[in-house]
């Protein structure tokens, strides 16, 4: 979400504010709806509810890693980028090592505003990182997850009525097996496979 409104922003802030969870990372609010620069700082119309200010965003060559360590203890690595962070309200869940001048600060932070919160990630942190990240956020505000199994990609949608559905993406160019959310058995995917998963 690089790109973003006003009116985005102030509808995500709502969302949060009644109990969302918002999770976004680097990159995030720095162009407006015509691609122009936000002023005042990144995460442009997003400051605000994030609670922070990226100073400064260090780019890493293909391949290069900056440990981050969670305040649990967890270890992971980012590439791609750092986002430099600055707090302004919100509170640090992970920070960057190494050598670099900004090892100790920010990686991974979170603002609870309202019923809700907002989490930004400055990094590109690798799978394990992420899945660390989304399992805690998950189990903090009782969010139901569903397993899948690697390059599978598991969308749930609610209906006015009440129905729900699964829709399930293979996205990779090999057959996959993971467990069918409703009966618990084994579902085999194809290569690119996709399945619309309904309740019997």
């Amino acid at each position: 979400m690089s790109a973003g409104t006003r009116t985005t922003a102030d509808n995500i802030a709502a969302y949060v504010n009644q109990g969302g969870v918002f999770l976004t990372g680097y990159m995030t609010g720095m162009h407006d709806e015509n691609d122009l620069i936000v002023t005042g700082g990144y995460p442009g119309y997003l400051r605000e509810l994030c609670g922070i200010w990226v100073e400064e965003i260090d780019a890493y060559a293909d391949g290069e890693r900056i440990p981050v360590t969670f305040a649990d203890g967890t270890g992971a690595h980012g590439q791609m980028v750092a986002s430099i962070v600055e707090l302004e309200g919100a509170r640090s869940l992970a920070q960057y090592g190494g050598t670099s001048f900004y090892a100790g600060t920010p990686a991974v932070t979170v603002r609870h505003t309202g019923r809700g919160a907002a989490y930004y990630v400055g990094t590109a942190l690798d799978n394990a990182a992420m899945g660390h990240l989304v399992d805690t956020i998950a189990r903090e505000y009782h969010i139901d997850t569903v397993e899948s199994a690697e390059d599978v990609e598991i969308v749930r949608r609610h209906s006015e009525d009440g129905g729900e559905m699964f829709i399930v993406l293979n996205t990779c160019a090999e057959p996959r097996t993971m467990v069918n959310p409703y009966t618990g058995q084994p579902l085999a995917l194809d290569a690119f496979d996709v399945r619309i998963l309904t309740r019997q």
